[in-house]
C-alpha cells in the first residue's frame, strides 16, 4: 500500500514525545523501511518538520537535516508534489475554506493518487481524505 505521510508522524518519530503516537509512528517507519508500504511525502512536509523541530522544539538545525535526510534515504520513501493547475485549485479552496493551506494540500494529493494520508490529526477526517494512524 502507499501513504502520505503528514508531518506530525514524523515528529512524533524523531522527539518520541508521545507515549502511543511516537510507538505508531516507529512502526510506521519499519514497516517502510522493510519495504511492506510505500511512503509518500512533500516538499510542505519537509517544511513543516523543520519549522516545528527547530522553532517549536528548539532542535538544532543539523541534527534535524541529518535525521530527514536519513528517512529521504529510505529506499521505500519518495517526495511527490502537486502541479501548477493542483496548486490553483488548493489556494481557490484556501480563500474560501477556515482550512490549513498545508491540510489542503496534503488532501489534494491524496485524492490526486487514491491513498490513504497517515496522520494523528482528526481533521483530516473532514476533508474527505481516509486517514489512518497505522500501517
Amino acid at each position: 500500500m502507499r501513504y502520505f505521510i503528514d508531518a506530525n508522524v514524523i515528529l512524533r518519530f524523531f522527539l518520541k514525545d508521545h507515549e502511543e503516537y511516537s510507538r505508531k509512528a516507529k512502526v510506521i517507519f519499519e514497516e517502510i523501511r522493510k519495504e511492506k508500504a510505500l511512503g509518500l511525502v512533500n516538499s510542505l512536509v519537509i517544511h513543516e518538520v523543520l519549522y516545528v523541530s527547530i522553532n517549536i522544539y528548539g532542535q538544532g538545525r543539523k541534527i534535524v537535516v541529518s535525521k530527514l535526510i536519513a528517512l529521504l534515504e529510505l529506499e521505500n520513501l519518495e517526495v511527490l508534489d502537486l502541479d501548477k493547475k493542483d496548486l490553483i485549485e488548493v489556494l481557490n479552496s484556501f480563500s474560501k475554506l477556515k482550512i490549513d493551506f498545508l491540510d489542503l494540500v496534503y488532501a489534494k494529493v491524496c485524492e490526486n493518487n487514491k491513498m490513504a494520508i497517515i496522520s494523528f490529526d482528526h481533521h483530516f477526517d473532514k476533508l474527505g481524505v481516509k486517514r489512518v494512524e497505522g500501517i
